[in-house]
């Protein structure tokens, strides 16, 4: 069977292989777990955007491998989420700030296309 999605997580729990695809080229191939482990080994802090907290100022946040932006959100993908919680919190309440909407999930799909293709999905 094949199915065409747009939606990872419609992805995920059916298929025994998925191709990532965009403008018509795979851009990598194998199961949900493959493709996952090849590019994270970590996992994503995701907060909503604050005003003046910079790329800059954000990869120097403890633990933090590499940060992505997605939809108003920031993803921060993290080897030690505690340490990287703990720095968060520290640099946003020197700003005067607390992130919204914190939270901490394991890369997916969506991730792996974002690394992939440098954007979130389109409709």
């Amino acid at each position: 069977m094949l199915l065409t999605t747009h939606y990872m997580e419609e992805a995920e729990a059916p298929c025994d292989q998925v191709a990532i695809m965009d403008h018509g080229h795979i851009l990598d191939m194998g199961t949900v777990a493959e493709l996952v482990s090849r590019r994270f080994h970590e996992k994503a802090v995701q907060f909503d955007r604050i005003d003046g907290l910079g790329d800059d100022r954000l990869t120097t946040i403890a633990a933090v491998t590499s940060v992505r932006h997605d939809d108003g959100e920031v993803l921060l993908y993290s080897r030690d989420v505690p340490a990287t919680i703990q720095d968060l919190l520290a640099v946003t309440d020197a700003m005067g700030a607390e992130p919204q909407n914190l939270t901490i999930r394991r890369a997916t799909l969506e991730d792996v296309f974002l690394e992939l293709t440098g954007r979130a999905m389109r409709d």
